[in-house]
């Protein structure tokens, strides 16, 4: 197989990894690397964050470049902070599109574009996609959607309202949708996450290629880890700086774990993920509730998990923590936001529930009652590994690659 060049471009930085798209970008990054010569552009904002890629990206990808944003100083983040207020609020422009494609930020990326020979330029997210109106046409574009971005934002927002949108809300929801169609549609490749986010875009852009990648994992690093699970312990997952996981630990906290305390006093509950806010921070007792904010090596506290609760209100997202979980050998209760549209069939590798008092009843019937937790931890396992290994997932996209583009 002929090695190809590639370069893909992210947004953000990669690490230190507290958001589940940078796990699907550097285990992408890394199996493609091993089949592709795979260059990398990330943006940073400070100096700190420069420091700690530059030691990372080496040991993923063939070059990497480091682009600072335009919002690199205060007087530079109150200036330009006025200016997206403005662009967001009076033009609708989502704030997403601003720093990615500001002039000078472009203008390095299309040079360091023309001074290598890629055969394949691969964006993650839509809202730098207009950059592909500048490359020419015997590169493959191609964008990694990450999801299908407009719905989330529905949902978060009938969130902040309690159900009910503002005259407001829906222009600028009208727009993002225009903008995330608009900008996907530069891309001759659309790469989708679930079979949902296919279709969406299959249907809005019939002439397009189009390849369904789920978030893959390294799967033998969480299979050989130890199970140390020995007391009933509840685990809630996911970056707690993110406003849809710290809605959804309070509607667990509040309404689900005390009905499962008031069965089972002894259960214990792990928060695990980074950047928790201080009113959930507060909650750690060192002991019945373990607040971990961000820890090197997940697997840990995991291993000492029986049963994770996901219980989501806004839908989203790679949801590569579920599958982590999965290879564990943890299963899974959550609501259809949390567990709609990865392959997982409810009561059969999973439980899907929307309710509260029956998430909380669920829960209490699996941890009382090792049988069945047993059975659905081997199911859910065995569906991890039958669907997201690396080679099930970015596999697949190495080998459109290298097929497509002989094609070309």
């Amino acid at each position: 197989m002929k090695r190809k060049n590639i370069l893909i471009i992210n947004s953000g930085t990669l690490f230190p990894k507290v958001m589940a798209y940078q796990d699907r970008v550097i285990e992408m990054t890394k199996f493609l690397n091993k089949k592709h010569d795979v260059d990398i552009v990330c943006l940073y904002n400070t100096e700190k964050e420069k420091s700690n890629n530059q030691l990372q990206l080496g040991k993923i990808c063939n070059q990497f470049y480091l682009l600072e944003k335009p919002n690199n100083t205060f007087l530079n983040r109150k200036i330009l902070g006025a200016l997206l207020f403005l662009l967001e609020k009076v033009l609708r422009i989502p704030r997403e599109m601003i720093y990615p494609n500001w002039p000078s930020v472009r203008k390095k990326i299309l040079k360091i574009i023309r001074k290598n020979n890629y055969d394949v330029i691969q964006i993650e997210t839509w809202w730098q996609c207009s950059l592909f109106k500048k490359i020419n046409s015997n590169i493959l574009k191609v964008i990694d959607t990450h999801d299908v971005l407009h719905e989330k934002r529905i949902l978060e927002i009938r969130h902040k309202r309690n159900g009910k949108l503002k005259n407001r809300d829906k222009l600028f929801l009208k727009k993002y949708r225009h903008y995330e169609i608009l900008n996907t549609g530069f891309a001759e490749l659309i790469v989708s996450i679930s079979n949902y986010d296919k279709q969406f875009f299959q249907q809005h852009f019939p002439n397009k290629k189009h390849i369904m990648i789920p978030t893959g994992q390294d799967l033998a690093r969480l299979l050989n880890y130890p199970t140390i699970n020995t007391e009933k312990t509840i685990l809630f997952y996911g970056s707690m700086g993110g406003e849809q996981n710290i809605i959804a630990f309070w509607r667990l906290y509040n309404e689900i774990y005390p009905k499962i305390k008031k069965e089972i006093p002894e259960i214990k509950l792990i928060v695990l993920g980074a950047n928790p806010p201080n009113n959930i921070k507060v909650l750690n007792n060192g002991d019945s509730i373990i607040i971990t904010d961000y820890v090197k090596d997940v697997r840990e506290y995991i291993a000492k998990s029986s049963l994770m609760i996901l219980p989501l209100v806004i839908s989203g997202g790679v949801r590569s923590r579920i599958v982590e979980v999965m290879a564990m050998g943890v299963p899974i209760i959550g609501t259809h936001n949390a567990l709609d549209g990865i392959g997982l069939s409810n009561s059969e590798n999973c439980i899907i529930e929307d309710n509260n008092e029956v998430l909380a009843s669920k829960a209490v019937d699996l941890l009382s009652n090792n049988y069945k937790l047993n059975k659905l931890s081997h199911k859910s396992q065995k569906f991890a590994i039958g669907n997201y290994s690396l080679e099930k997932t970015y596999g697949k996209l190495a080998e459109y690659y290298e097929k497509y583009i002989k094609n070309i």
